[in-house]
């Protein structure tokens, strides 16, 4: 179902003097620079970047034991960092790319991957069964969890 905005909602937004409306913030800038929440080390241990960054030290046999080593390295190999997530994330691809990334020292005009093909819809639904696709959290802990079989059941609502 779509839903639309009138012509005369927008007059009587732009005929309104909003600014009489707004009240100015503050903002406290006495905040610690100390985290409001870490994980505990078993749960740090087992979570994808930890398994990321293992994967990237083992692979290009780099010194990389922090989120900082790792950061670093990303920055000064942009291509292999790039390279390390698809290949890491199992990207489904059918053509090989000429390179990983040409930027020539800038990103305006990088090139990613030029030449790999892929099948977005493919990457997409690649993923079946009873795992977690999606779990969200708010601040409360209330939370929802989408299995990967659902999404089938969504798509074929739909089709």
């Amino acid at each position: 179902m779509a839903h639309f905005i009138s012509v005369d909602f927008f007059r009587y937004i732009l005929s309104n003097d909003w600014s009489t409306k707004l009240r100015p913030i503050t903002i406290d800038t006495t905040m610690s620079h100390q985290p409001i929440w870490s994980p505990d080390p078993t749960t740090s241990s087992n979570s994808q970047l930890t398994l990321f960054q293992r994967y990237v030290k083992d692979r290009y046999q780099r010194s990389i034991d922090s989120y900082h080593d790792l950061h670093r390295w990303s920055v000064q190999n942009r291509g292999l960092f790039w390279r390390a997530v698809i290949d890491f994330c199992g990207v489904i691809y059918h053509q090989e790319p000429v390179a990983n990334l040409i930027d020539q020292g800038h990103m305006i005009d990088a090139q990613w991957f030029p030449g790999m093909t892929l099948n977005f819809a493919e990457n997409l639904l690649k993923h079946q069964g009873k795992d977690t696709a999606i779990h969200f959290a708010d601040h409360k802990g209330t939370g929802i969890t989408i299995k990967f079989m659902c999404k089938v059941l969504i798509l074929n609502d739909f089709g």
